[in-house]
């Protein structure tokens, strides 16, 4: 490559990068882009936009130049906006640090694979009681270059995939942006639960698919080599299509978009799933395709792996629970799922759905908020921060500021006394660390979530499903186990206890004698 003017501010880094991106990657895709010079040409362009629309024209467009380049970022952005863009992803990396539960969800999607053709479930069963040949199969799905590129961070999550590609700017050469991209390096670091879930489920649900499809192809007169290069081919096809993919190719413009960076954060795998919805119910009106293989894709993909996903968000799972001694309320549980289902249906149809979800989120909150005995006063702020999820990514920093805030005001008398030392003072490494989490993207609350976490894992007054469950990333409140939660003392919303039929259950009084607490 030729040296450019500022070659000396470079390094070796920064010279292989341009080779990949300047010079391998067009070399590579001359063939490609030739093709497509020659088939969405002028001609055929205008006939596009005359039977779908300038807008179809439009993203289709986007789409091609995406490919070209490898990039999903927006072009044309300003230095300050693409700051912005990296600051919110920062937040996505954040929320995604060493995410056991997001893991354990990632995994529910190895059934995506079943289909009511070669794989249905009793092909399927049939297929995994073959040990030997699954173990094989297995192997060869976990080591293909599809995989190993998902697992390094590269065509998985829209938000990780651009993690990755401030870690790799060469151009990081002032001290800010040396440390930026140090911290983007740990985040793209706590993705690696995340990462290895994905490939597991995969891999588990595409072994039956492949040895099928194999078996399929065999009967129907292919040649075995042949048969397993079409079946890796429709493996690699029907991933992408159902999972979470930052694929340019299956991008969709406002994805791609700044609005899409703020608005449809962690919505890639609900976008997909609407799709392939929308295709399916697209097929039956027009009568393509399998009858049942649509109705099959339409009721797994908007009811079953819907329910099943938000069943585990929520630890629904606890009301198998056959402790006759505790009793607990899951209505406000079972809500939430349901809601979340919703949420997720409603989302998947883009900016629009998110602008419905919120809207419909912010009513449901003062539905909530009214229905308080003491008409929700105080609580006002929980609508502003239920309005500003209509970003995912702005919605989580609001929150978690929100939250050191009332660390700190619940906690007054801690930090008059003890002030702002974290190692004396609880709730000021709470707030500390809480802080620090919403404005430098530095998931030091996702570290002591952990440890917490960890502690209750080897904590043997749990049963054994309840330290299975803080492993995979539940907290003691998710599963019904705070002892202030339990006794509703000390609460932040009622912190005397005081039932308002005019009951006293509680009364906690505390009277401060100089540096002496006395408490009743």
């Amino acid at each position: 490559i030729e040296p450019p003017q500022q070659w000396v501010d470079g390094n070796i880094l920064s010279d292989v990068q341009s080779i990949l991106t300047k010079l391998n990657r067009a070399k590579y895709l001359q063939r490609w882009k030739q093709n497509v010079d020659l088939i969405f040409n002028k001609e055929t362009k205008a006939k596009l936009e005359a039977i779908y629309g300038t807008p179809y024209v439009d993203a289709l467009t986007d789409i091609l130049n995406r490919m070209e380049t490898g990039t999903n970022k927006p072009k044309g952005l300003d230095k300050a906006t693409r700051g912005w863009v990296d600051w919110l992803n920062g937040s996505v990396g954040v929320t995604m640090f060493f995410n056991m539960r997001s893991a354990l969800l990632q995994t529910i999607s190895a059934t995506n694979f079943i289909n009511m053709t070669f794989n249905n479930p009793l092909a399927a069963g049939k297929a995994i009681l073959n040990v030997p040949q699954m173990a094989k199969d297995f192997k060869t799905l976990w080591n293909s270059p599809y995989l190993k590129d998902r697992r390094s961070g590269l065509l998985s999550d829209l938000q990780e995939s651009e993690i990755v590609d401030v870690l790799n700017n060469p151009n990081n050469k002032t001290w800010a942006q040396k440390t930026k991209a140090l911290i983007f390096w740990g985040l793209k670091k706590g993705f690696i639960p995340t990462r290895a879930a994905d490939s597991l489920a995969i891999t588990l649900g595409g072994v039956t698919f492949y040895r099928n499809r194999i078996n399929d192809l065999v009967k129907k007169g292919v040649d075995k080599a042949e048969a397993e290069k079409q079946a890796m081919l429709e493996f690699y096809e029907t991933a992408e299509m159902s999972q979470q993919s930052a694929d340019p190719s299956k991008i969709s413009q406002n994805q791609a978009s700044v609005k899409g960076r703020l608005f449809l954060s962690f919505q890639n795998t609900p976008l997909q799933y609407a799709r392939i919805i929308k295709s399916s119910a697209l097929n039956i009106a027009k009568n393509r395709g399998s009858f049942a293989g649509n109705v099959s894709k339409i009721v797994y993909y908007a009811a079953i792996q819907n329910f099943i996903f938000n069943f585990l968000q929520n630890a629904l799972f606890r009301m198998w629970d056959d402790d006759d001694e505790k009793y607990v309320d899951y209505t406000q549980s079972k809500t939430r799922a349901a809601n979340g289902m919703l949420d997720t249906l409603i989302r998947g149809a883009g900016l629009y759905g998110a602008y419905i979800a919120a809207i419909k989120n912010v009513g449901l909150k003062a539905y909530e908020l009214s229905q308080d005995p003491r008409k929700g006063r105080g609580k006002e702020y929980q609508l502003v921060l239920e309005a500003l999820n209509v970003s995912p990514s702005i919605g989580i920093k609001a929150r978690k500021l929100a939250k050191a805030w009332q660390s700190y005001s619940y906690n007054s008398e801690y930090f008059d006394y003890y002030g702002w030392n974290p190692i004396k003072n609880p709730h000021a490494l709470e707030a500390l660390t809480t802080l620090t989490s919403a404005t430098l993207n530095i998931p030091l609350d996702r570290l002591m979530i952990k440890a917490e976490n960890a502690s209750a894992v080897l904590d043997s007054q749990y049963e054994t499903w309840q330290r299975m469950a803080f492993f995979f990333g539940y907290s003691k409140w998710n599963l019904d186990l705070d002892e202030d939660q339990q006794e509703n003392t000390g609460n932040i919303d009622n912190p005397f206890g005081i039932d308002f039929d005019g009951n006293i259950k509680d009364l906690n009084l505390e009277l401060k004698l100089d540096k002496f607490n006395i408490k009743f």
